[in-house]
């Protein structure tokens, strides 16, 4: 009787030859689906594994953007990481203070959010109404609506009226998962667009590059959220 010794090294090597291709097709696929909507994405940052891309917002000079990349981790992993509050201001680019101000189940939270900006302007804050859904293929979506009446307003800080933006979570297999995060927003910065621009591209990449990071942390890594479908 003869036994078969298996490489690791070169199991792990056949591993990704047959994994990666496919990866790759299903990111294909999702680029192939902007166009095909009609709307006029344009690829403005590629890095680490990031896609940015841009579109004017409805016909003005202003852009909202669309960023995306795959992940080593699962769906309840990123959910935990969004609903939790406390860890936010480590992955959002420029987030001073951002807290869950009322739950109303696991699927609804209202959140309110500073955005640090340098001298001479005043600090932006956000209030949102996130819902969260899984559709019936096992995609997480996460709708972010802007709510800027719901608190009365805070000292000197300029409340941001027009945002609007949402995650989505599509599992890939083989502990993998595709994140998308589409955002628009107005701050009001009296500066011209040329400046604001670049500005919230490098904002979005860094919010999905340290999003990466933050996820690999043992208590999301192990969570296991019971409504989410894996």
């Amino acid at each position: 009787m003869s036994v078969q010794i298996i490489d690791i090294k070169k199991q792990k090597k056949l591993h990704s030859l047959i994994y990666k291709p496919f990866f790759l097709f299903l990111i294909f696929i999702h680029i192939c689906s902007l166009s095909a909507s009609g709307q006029s994405w344009k690829l403005i940052k590629e890095k680490d594994g990031i896609k940015v891309y841009a579109r004017p917002y409805q016909n003005t000079k202003h852009r909202e953007l669309k960023a995306f990349g795959v992940f080593n981790t699962s769906l309840s992993s990123l959910v935990a990481v969004i609903k939790d509050d406390k860890s936010v201001p480590d992955w959002i680019n420029r987030m001073k203070i951002f807290k869950n101000i009322k739950v109303l189940n696991d699927f609804q939270w209202y959140t309110y959010a500073e955005l640090s900006l340098p001298w001479p302007y005043n600090n932006r804050d956000l209030i949102s109404l996130n819902t969260l859904k899984q559709t019936e293929d096992g995609v997480i979506i996460i709708d972010i609506e802007n709510k800027p009446q719901f608190l009365p307003k805070k000292g000197k800080k300029v409340r941001m009226q027009h945002a609007k933006g949402y995650w989505r979570f599509k599992s890939l297999g083989n502990g993998k998962t595709l994140v998308t995060y589409q955002f628009y927003a107005q701050p009001n910065l009296g500066l011209p667009t040329w400046i604001i621009n670049p500005l919230a591209t490098k904002g979005v990449y860094n919010t999905l590059k340290q999003l990466r990071k933050v996820v690999k942390r043992s208590q999301y890594q192990q969570a296991n959220i019971s409504y989410i479908r894996p």
